[in-house]
């Protein structure tokens, strides 16, 4: 979980509820790609207060790409990794894939050695 520095507040009110500072973010459901060079999952926005609904979005890497997308709260971010950034992503899917691998094996899920 990422605690914002700068929590996002609705412009407008959200299910009845006053105004809200969202101010956590979390990544559920992630989908690793090596092949395409790429991590896709949603955005978990909540609040300190769990008294607040939780918001759910999307986020991508592909490529050099970067989309985070909340739409009920008005987010649609784009922007783009340097060359080395990529590579550091690249080595975040290389690594998972990895550790997945070896852990099927080691627990006997999966005949082999992992590479």
């Amino acid at each position: 979980m990422i605690t914002l520095a700068n929590p996002v507040v609705l412009t407008r009110a959200f299910g009845g509820l006053p105004q809200n500072a969202y101010d956590r973010v979390s990544l559920d459901n992630l989908t690793y790609s090596p092949a395409k060079q790429s991590i896709v999952g949603d955005v978990i926005v909540s609040a300190s207060d769990d008294s607040h609904p939780t918001v759910k979005g999307r986020f991508e890497i592909i490529g050099s790409s970067v989309n985070i997308i909340v739409p009920e709260l008005e987010i649609n971010q784009a922007g783009s990794l340097t060359p080395e950034q990529l590579v550091v992503v690249q080595s975040y899917i290389d690594t998972a894939r990895s550790q997945i691998e070896s852990g099927l094996v080691a627990i006997g899920m999966i005949a082999g050695s992992a590479q």
